[in-house]
């Protein structure tokens, strides 16, 4: 090691004879011109490492530990190391062996299996799932990480993980499958199957599949769902819920066959969810890929949603006549259908309504199924969405808004760099009569549609299906929304639809290089503009008449 750091010394002292290098080294020259190398120096050779060798300054500054040669000269092979220095670079690998294994130990793993989880797909897990998660939780380590191994199925009940936990962030790694109980499990529709509640530094991530076991609750959410009645499955648990959670970040699952929504976002700030997956078969109802609520500085990335679309065979005519529906300010008609999915024969209502103050001709559109890929609700502020794939679906909402008189407030949103396909919305903002607040300030850019129902929509007389939804005089305000660079096929005629309040419209419209054109050959995509104001820009196909140029 002398011999070594002779060199090295050899290389400094060589260098230093020029004033410009003796600028280069200023913290390597004690007072009287002695050498002052740091510890870290005579362990690895180096002159980079500015932190250790102000660890090692007050250790070192008493001693002269290296002669120099005399008039600063470069000194030859009577360099000399004095034992002090040996003890002292022996002393800092050994402590920089410590550190490095204490690095290595923070992510301590705690594995379900260790504390009793069978994971043969039928046994319930859930106790041995909590007890690994109360030892992670109960962790002093940096980060510890909770693995759900690859090589087994884990079927979970109801189970909540909650914090506050003591480290400063915890990982949930599902490398393997996580299923739900089979059949109608639970009788408790308000929370979700999987929770995470009042944690700090969550990160949920892996290549592992979450699966909810959802076709028991969609066939007797299909068998009982009456206008008019109670149903007993009108809600159906969520697959995984995650509130009061800051700096949240999820990547890389597989979430499939939810009872209800895959995912839920609650009360939560800086959300980063890049790079999952949500699929759904077409009778699933109302299974959003992804809610957002009450939740600010959330990014959803590079993900995929087929919420569960298809279309259905229909076998009988409508019981209300099949034209003709006088509308003033709201009307809605709507047919008592069989339809056909799956193999399945399931009666159901399809509506269909406009605001026009003609009549209006009705025709017969396909029964849809499952939900929004993803839908932004109430107290959402700087909600970013990009590079996502919708299809099946219903697309992406900012709503519904205002139910039952509520007060709603949404404001910076971006939805950029999207697919759309085969979906029944593009991009939507929806909001019911009566309610009050605010949506603005939201972005729709660069969005790319392929065979879309209704590819742009503002609908202020959202009822959420329900028959006679009334014209109240308040309403969810609408303002500074803006439709850039949008390309794509609309499978109806009405490829635009801003239909908004006749006492709060919609204010501030953009329409910017905007061309959609009908996916049925020889038909032409139109817009219907209702209490909308604002202007186009560019190019705008279809026209849209109530916006100025």
């Amino acid at each position: 090691m002398a011999e070594n750091y002779g060199k090295f010394s050899d290389r400094i002292c060589m260098e230093s004879n020029a004033t410009s290098a003796l600028n280069d080294y200023p913290r390597r020259l004690d007072f009287n011109g002695w050498i002052r190398p740091s510890a870290w120096e005579f362990l690895f050779l180096t002159v980079d490492n500015v932190r250790e060798e102000d660890e090692a300054k007050e250790m070192l500054r008493a001693r002269r530990l290296i002669k120099p040669r005399k008039s600063m000269g470069c000194p030859q092979k009577d360099l000399q190391l004095s034992p002090y220095i040996m003890g002292t670079a022996a002393l800092m690998f050994f402590l920089s062996m410590i550190r490095t294994c204490a690095a290595t130990s923070k992510h301590a793993i705690f594995n379900p299996v260790d504390f009793g989880a069978v994971g043969d797909g039928k046994s319930d897990d859930s106790s041995a799932f909590l007890r690994a998660w109360a030892a992670a939780c109960g962790s002093e380590g940096a980060s510890p990480v909770m693995l759900v191994p690859s090589s087994g199925i884990f079927m979970l009940h109801r189970v909540s993980f909650s914090g506050p936990c003591k480290a400063s962030e915890i990982h949930f790694q599902v490398a393997g499958n996580i299923v739900a109980p089979p059949g109608l499990w639970t009788g408790d529709l308000t929370s979700a199957w999987i929770t995470f509640i009042h944690l700090k530094g969550l990160f949920i991530n892996g290549s592992g599949k979450i699966d909810g076991r959802g076709r028991m609750w969609w066939a007797c959410r299909s068998k009982n769902v009456r206008i008019f009645k109670s149903p007993r499955c009108a809600t159906a648990p969520d697959i995984l819920a995650v509130a009061f959670c800051n700096g949240f970040r999820m990547k890389g699952l597989h979430f499939v066959n939810s009872p209800g929504r895959h995912v839920t976002v609650f009360a939560s700030q800086w959300v980063k969810i890049e790079g999952i997956s949500v699929s759904s078969p077409g009778n699933s109802p109302n299974t959003d890929g992804l809610m957002i609520q009450q939740s600010k500085h959330v990014q959803i990335v590079s993900s995929n949603f087929a919420s569960g679309v298809v279309n259905t065979t229909l076998f009988s005519s409508a019981r209300l006549g099949e034209r003709l529906i006088p509308g003033y300010a709201i009307s809605f008609a709507y047919f008592y259908l069989k339809q056909k999915t799956n193999g399945i024969i399931n009666q159901s209502f399809l509506f269909y309504g406009q605001r026009y103050n003609t009549w209006i001709d009705l025709k017969f559109t396909p029964m849809k199924k499952g939900d929004d890929c993803v839908a932004i609700g109430t107290g959402c502020f700087d909600v970013n969405v990009s590079s996502i794939t919708c299809g099946p679906g219903h697309g992406v909402s900012v709503g519904s808004l205002g139910i039952q008189g509520t007060r709603a407030e949404v404001e910076g949103v971006r939805v950029t760099s999207s697919h759309f396909f085969n979906t029944m919305n593009g991009v939507r903002i929806k909001t019911w009569p009566g309610g009050s607040g605010f949506a603005k300030k939201i972005t729709f850019e660069n969005i790319r549609f392929t065979s879309v129902f209704y590819p742009i929509v503002i609908d202020q007389y959202y009822c959420g299906g329900a028959l006679g939804c009334p014209n109240k005089t308040s309403a969810v305000e609408v303002s500074d929304i803006r439709y850039i660079g949008m390309r794509g096929t609309s499978t109806e005629e009405r490829a635009i639809r801003f239909e908004c309040s006749k006492k709060f419209p919609c204010r501030n419209i953009l329409l910017d290089n905007v061309i959609i054109s009908s996916s049925v050959k020889g038909e032409t995509a139109s817009s219907f503009c209702y209490n909308a104001h604002g202007w186009t820009r560019r190019t705008v196909i279809p026209k849209v008449p109530c916006l100025s140029q």
